[in-house]
């Protein structure tokens, strides 16, 4: 055998052998599993003069991911305003709370009379991620 018909033969066999290596039964990809965020629990708002306090309480637990912060969102209209029973709530971001150890959570805004107010809250991860918006809790002022 020539050395020139040597080298295209080996070179053939080790590209099937590095073939043959890689190529094997795989299973199909998995998800990287993340823990649900917290529900959040017991909105309630509280009014004091022009002032409001809404808190809120979670259970972390060991099958819970901690939240990092929570959204307030609220939808604001005048009392005036026409109301429409099968329309969804358009609510805006209000603020954001930084998810420390203060418990039970709490945000805290002035109110402007003539208006109804529509509050709800929701856990959100490290990443971004958001969990279950809370129960809506409304305030007239």
């Amino acid at each position: 055998m020539k050395k020139a018909d040597f080298f295209p033969l080996t070179f053939s066999l080790l590209l099937f052998c590095l073939l043959l290596i890689g190529c094997g039964i795989k299973a199909d990809p998995v998800p990287r599993q993340h823990k649900p965020l917290p529900e959040i629990k017991e909105l309630n708002a509280e009014k004091s003069g022009n002032m409001l306090r809404l808190t809120w309480t979670v259970n972390v637990s060991d099958k819970t991911a901690a939240p990092a912060e929570f959204a307030i969102y609220r939808f604001r209209s005048p009392l005036s305003a026409e109301k429409c029973k099968d329309c969804p709530v358009p609510f805006e971001k209000a603020a954001t709370v930084r998810a420390e150890d203060k418990k039970p959570f709490f945000y805290t805004e002035m109110l402007e009379k003539g208006f109804l107010y529509i509050y709800k809250v929701a856990a959100v991860a490290q990443n971004g991620s958001m969990g279950k918006d809370s129960e809506t809790i409304s305030v007239i002022h």
